[in-house]
């Protein structure tokens, strides 16, 4: 859209330039016309003859000064035509840049929100992923564990590194996913600015 309000503006300064030289032609022919016959037509009353045929004595050729004048009409007109393209580009413009920021202000909102919720779930994982622990730890029937041949340093050695290995690797796995995606959606916010 820039390059056409650049264009625009660049047929306007060019009509512009062409309405002051026409202004300028004007302002020579009417002074050859005053010096040749002392009025700007310079027609007698009498007839007119074109190829021997006798016309209305008011008939009066159009002279240079009139044409002139209503080539700078044309001109006008056409400055006045891209000004209003021009004005109109820029309205556009600037409603368009205001839509952007409108969709940019509802992408940040929608974003804070996101935020809002993964930090309330991250507080709620921190308090309850070790209260739970401890629950389940603490709820456990020891009487059992006690009575069998293995000890607690074996249920912390196997069950203690088999619980490790699979937080480990439930976060490998979804970091993995989320640095995946990383490029993905910042490649589509980089194509829309």
């Amino acid at each position: 859209m820039a390059r056409y309000m650049d264009e625009i503006k660049t047929i306007e300064s060019i009509t512009t330039d062409n309405l002051r030289l026409l202004e300028n032609v004007l302002l020579d022919v009417q002074e050859v016309e005053n010096a040749d016959c002392g009025h700007p037509q310079c027609v007698s009353d009498e007839a007119v003859r074109r190829n021997d045929e006798i016309v209305d004595p008011r008939w009066k050729p159009e002279s240079m000064t009139q044409r002139l004048e209503w080539a700078m009409t044309l001109l006008q007109e056409r400055e006045a035509d891209l000004r209003r393209m021009n004005d109109h580009f820029e309205k556009a413009l600037k409603n368009l840049l205001d839509i952007c920021i409108i969709e940019q202000n509802d992408r940040s909102v929608v974003a804070d929100t996101m935020n809002k919720a993964i930090l309330l779930f991250t507080g709620i994982t921190v308090v309850f992923l070790p209260l739970s622990f401890i629950t389940s730890y603490l709820g456990m029937n020891l009487r059992d564990i006690r009575e069998t041949t293995i000890d607690q340093v074996w249920f912390w050695k196997y069950l203690g590194s088999t619980g490790l290995v699979i937080s480990a690797a439930s976060i490998l796995y979804t970091s993995r996913i989320h640095f995946r995606s990383f490029p993905l959606w910042a490649k589509a916010e980089m194509e829309d600015i």
